[in-house]
């Protein structure tokens, strides 16, 4: 087959420290009018070795997701920030970093020359592409979302997503994302990108809500609506501000305050502004991103909400049960507004956010349910899910409220009780795994570094740090401090591995998880069944030998050590779980229950959620 192949020529390959050690991989297409083009990070061992782009086994993961989401590789243009493979495919080692600096003049040359040949869709597979097109961010956060790069003067559209590695090493679960992004970006590439208009009104007078009041009594649009609070219960929290949308563009804000929490209406504005909302959610159809939240905030203030049309949030479940259901998820596979969400992490404290900030966060809340409705209703009859949608989730949201509403009264005197009886449970537990597997005082049951040294053996990556920081009070020059918290600090999280002495692994096969084994109750019941199907085999030996005797003793004490733990695992459960309530002003407990709660269609409940 043909390919096409793209040449830099602005490489500074003289001053690369990889320059003559490897092979040049290019980037390709077997099409010379390519419409769209995927950016990796740089050839691994079988792309050098092949002197193509993605040929591994990450590389078949994207053949399979490209096919997937309607494209064949030859139709696309493949290609890497950099040409040439680092050391062990470590883009941070020194000459990784140096290699980049050097590729970068060929790599913007060899995007130029694909806007040439027509390409104004780009989607760089992971974070480090993304942060080279300038888009910041991290890759969970801007995935799926549409940006405008600019290139040596010249403008694209870029939709990141995933890196294929990062799928294989055991994240399949995020694959129909990963293949939800990269339809989006071929309907790019083939029809184009009218990014979305917003047209919010942030500072409105009285007489702009009476006007607009008057309008929407007269058409009855169906209303995107969002709430901003200043907490999760609705009884002791506060509206902030409130956002209606009359369309995927249009949107204006209702304040009730502004920033510094100083009351936004004066002089009796405030009651004629309320009438308004009031006859509005009343008369209107509405539409929301988690239901229950809004109206019980806005019932609880004496708004009530007459016809509850659609929520996004329980639609987006009927279709797909077993994906995240955050709205920043939803707009990244069906809307167009990119990721916006991130405002919170610059203002955790709602009342010191700008007005402008968080008054535009809150309307794109809004105004995003009109952009996602349309596509995700032909998602639901495409699925055949509408009778889930229609005739349970929606119509659980009245009675479920009401039972919120009512609450439910707890004995509090036996509640104490039951919790003092718990805490000495998990004492006596946790005293009684220490005494068994010898285990010091400042073991922590809760830390997942720890659990995985005595499970498995596996020390945390930050080990070395920690001993190289050690090491560096008592270099030369060095004015650190051994008697300061921080050094002692050190030397008991370092200390703590060499007292303790890891269990022995049973047979079982424990599965790997982003922060190393698995230690769930399913992994550890499997170790468990393991080593009691081993104890069992071992004892029948008629001449067992030492080492079968000492590798008895050792599955005899992983036994009963994970049988302990099973118990200490389930009283710090109900401990946690179900002795602390916060009532409100009527003693009561008024749980929120969620409709989307598991992926079973059961409900679950827990405290309010946005």
């Amino acid at each position: 087959m043909k390919l096409f192949r793209i040449t830099r020529t602005k490489s500074k390959c003289r001053t690369c420290p990889l320059d003559g050690y490897c092979t040049k991989v290019k980037g390709e297409s077997a099409s010379e009018r390519p419409k769209i083009a995927f950016i990796g990070e740089a050839p691994g061992r079988e792309e050098n070795e092949a002197g193509h782009p993605f040929v591994g086994s990450a590389g078949k993961e994207l053949d399979r997701v490209l096919a997937k989401s309607g494209i064949h590789r030859h139709n696309a243009y493949l290609l890497n920030l950099q040409n040439c493979r680092p050391p062990s495919n470590d883009l941070e080692s020194p000459e990784g970093q140096e290699s980049l600096i050097a590729c970068r003049p060929g790599f913007e040359e060899e995007i130029a020359a694909l806007h040439r040949l027509g390409v104004r869709t780009l989607v760089p597979l992971g974070a480090k592409p993304t942060s080279a097109l300038g888009i910041d961010g991290s890759i969970h956060k801007v995935r799926g979302s549409v940006y405008e790069v600019t290139i040596e003067g010249l403008k694209f559209w870029a939709v990141p997503t995933f890196h294929p590695a990062y799928i294989i090493r055991g994240q399949w679960s995020e694959e129909p994302t990963m293949i939800s992004d990269i339809a989006k970006a071929i309907d790019i590439a083939t029809k184009g990108y009218t990014p979305p208009k917003e047209d919010f009104l942030l500072f409105p007078t009285v007489r702009d809500i009476e006007a607009r009041t008057k309008d929407i009594l007269k058409k009855k649009p169906l209303l995107g609506v969002d709430i901003e609070t200043t907490g999760l219960r609705y009884w002791d929290s506060e509206i902030f501000v409130m956002a209606l949308a009359l369309s995927s563009e249009e949107a204006f804000s209702i304040p009730f305050y502004s920033q510094g929490f100083v009351p936004y209406w004066k002089n009796g504005d405030l009651s004629r502004v309320q009438n308004c909302l009031s006859d509005i959610l009343l008369s209107c159809p509405t539409m929301f991103q988690n239901a229950p939240f809004d109206i019980s905030h806005l019932e609880h203030h004496g708004y009530k909400v007459g016809r509850i049309e659609h929520d996004v949030l329980l639609i987006h479940h009927a279709i797909h049960p077993e994906l995240p259901h955050n709205l920043g998820y939803i707009v990244s596979i069906y809307g167009a507004t990119p990721y916006w969400k991130d405002i919170k992490l610059r203002f955790p404290v709602m009342r010191q956010t700008p007005d402008a900030d968080l008054r535009t966060y809150n309307a794109r809340d809004a105004v995003v349910l009109h952009q996602v409705l349309g596509p995700l209703l032909e998602d639901l009859r495409s699925t055949g899910t509408e009778h889930i949608y229609y005739n349970y989730s929606l119509k659980l949201i009245r009675p479920t409220l009401s039972i919120t509403y009512n609450g439910m009264l707890l004995n509090q005197t036996r509640l104490r009780k039951w919790k003092a009886e718990l805490q000495d449970s998990l004492e006596a537990t946790e005293q009684a795994l220490c005494e068994l597997a010898d285990l010091p005082q400042e073991f922590n049951f809760q830390s997942p570094h720890h659990l995985s040294y005595w499970f498995y053996g596996e020390k945390p990556r930050s080990l070395p740090t920690w001993e190289k920081e050690i090491a560096s009070y008592d270099e030369e020059g060095s004015r650190k401090k051994k008697a300061s918290a921080k050094y002692r600090d050190l030397l008991d999280r370092v200390a703590l591995y060499g007292k303790v002495a890891p269990l022995v692994r049973s047979k079982s096969q424990t599965k790997r998880t982003k922060t190393g084994y698995a230690k769930d109750e399913k992994a550890l019941l499997l170790s468990k069944l393991a080593a009691t199907t081993e104890i069992d085999l071992i004892s029948k030996f008629r001449r067992p030998t030492p080492e079968h005797k000492a590798r008895l003793s050792e599955l005899v004490k992983l036994r009963d050590c994970l049988t302990l733990f099973q118990k200490r695992q389930k009283t710090a459960k109900l401990l946690s779980t179900y002795t602390d309530f916060e009532v409100g002003p009527d003693m009561r407990v008024h749980p929120s229950f969620k409709i989307h709660g598991t992926a079973t269609g059961r409900l679950s409940s827990g405290e309010g959620e946005e």
